[in-house]
């Protein structure tokens, strides 16, 4: 599907023109669309991301937005910035049924829309999002955006002074070198990986269970595999069992 902007302020969807008073119920059309579709993430991002809101489902510790301590129960609005202190966690459900979920030392830009569509940046830290599908959001980092369909998935942008990671069965992890410090798993469905500059697409993955890489700039596939680290099938249970509205199938953990 394809939906691009005219000159004359209409949105052109799937060969469609729609005026802008009827711009609302076009994004929710597109949407619900299967999450294996092809999405133009340049025309569907193509203003800026604003409206939407979250509520914080969980906490523990120290958590802001902007200059705001959160607590449970807060608002959170598109636009600020959430931090999460050392020693802290954080679950935040947007209206659209997402749920991320953020561990300490977290610096995460948040601007969800009001219509299942966002942009999530992560500065620092790790982030678990569970998104009902349907839903399309863009999960920017310091490598590359990823456009998510509806999906699990778990990204981590590790500080420079990390060189280790939790991995299956206690196991310690020990990073690559090369200074790789963006990792990225699609937990369960489909993901398009994009290029910062201008969202254009550099490959698209699909995963029933965890399919995990380290983002490499130089490497032009940019996707070096690399074990499960930092984030295991309980964790993705736990956020699942935090969202508001239907709950994400999770028939495919294995715990």
């Amino acid at each position: 599907m394809e939906s691009i902007w005219s000159r004359r302020g209409l949105f052109i969807v799937g060969g469609r023109v729609i005026a802008g008073a009827t711009l609302a119920a076009a994004l929710e059309s597109y949407a619900a669309a299967d999450s294996g579709d092809t999405v133009d993430w340049r025309g569907l991002f193509s203003s800026k991301a604003e409206g939407g809101t979250g509520v914080v489902k969980q906490i523990t510790g120290l958590a802001f937005a902007n200059r705001r301590s959160l607590k449970l129960g807060s608002v959170v609005h598109s636009g600020e910035q959430i931090r999460v202190a050392t020693g802290g966690t954080l679950a935040v459900s947007i209206q659209d049924g997402t749920l991320i979920s953020m561990k300490q030392d977290t610096v995460l830009d948040f601007a969800p829309t009001a219509k299942k569509t966002g942009l999530l940046n992560l500065v620092a830290g790790a982030l678990l999002t569970i998104m009902p599908t349907g839903n399309r959001y863009l999960v920017a980092g310091p490598t590359a955006t990823i456009g998510i369909k509806g999906t699990v998935i778990f990204r981590e942008v590790f500080a420079e002074n990390v060189n280790t990671a939790r991995a299956m069965e206690g196991r310690t992890a020990k990073l690559p070198g090369k200074g790789l410090k963006d990792y990225f798993c699609t937990c369960n469905g489909s993901v398009d990986y994009l290029r910062n500059t201008d969202k254009s697409l550099i490959v698209s993955d699909h995963a029933e269970h965890h399919n995990s890489f380290f983002l490499n700039p130089e490497n032009p596939k940019l996707l070096e595999k690399f074990e499960m680290i930092n984030h295991f099938d309980r964790d993705i249970k736990a956020a699942i069992e935090l969202q508001d509205g239907p709950k994400h199938d999770s028939s495919f953990l294995k715990l």
